[in-house]
């Protein structure tokens, strides 16, 4: 496998497959306890995720729902519910809600009130939890 490092020198900071990287590397760091390493490395892949693949790009809001994954693991429900609700809308809007990404998306979340699983987020947001925080929405690279 390529390094981070190789990727982002060779393909560049803005090439997909070193955002891939990133994004891949920081949920590493994320499931295995180092916070510290993985929160700063997914807000930064998500900002260049946004700015170089677009909002709406499923990497995006893959990048984007391990960022919220990493905030309710480090406790900060503030940050990681609003995060996980709004990637949840976008995903049912842009690719939606059969797709694969919105499913995982959905999956990591349920309402109390919806043993099934399904819950409407936007509506009752106060009773949001997450069902799975522990995976990570990893990619593959295109190279």
């Amino acid at each position: 496998m390529i390094s981070r490092v190789v990727m982002r020198r060779v393909l560049g900071p803005d090439h997909p497959n070193t955002l891939t990287s990133r994004n891949n590397l920081a949920s590493a760091y994320r499931e295995s306890g180092d916070l510290g390493q993985a929160v700063p490395l997914l807000e930064a892949t998500l900002t260049d995720s946004e700015r170089v693949l677009g909002p709406d790009h499923p990497h995006t809001l893959g990048s984007r729902t391990n960022l919220a994954s990493a905030h309710y693991t480090a406790g900060d429900l503030g940050r990681a519910i609003p995060l996980l609700e709004t990637t949840l809308t976008d995903c049912e809007r842009v690719l939606g809600p059969d797709h694969p990404t919105t499913r995982v998306v959905r999956s990591k979340s349920i309402n109390d009130d919806d043993q099934a699983g399904s819950a409407d987020l936007r509506r009752r947001p106060s009773k949001t939890r997450f069902n799975n925080p522990v995976s990570s929405i990893t990619f593959d690279t295109v190279c």
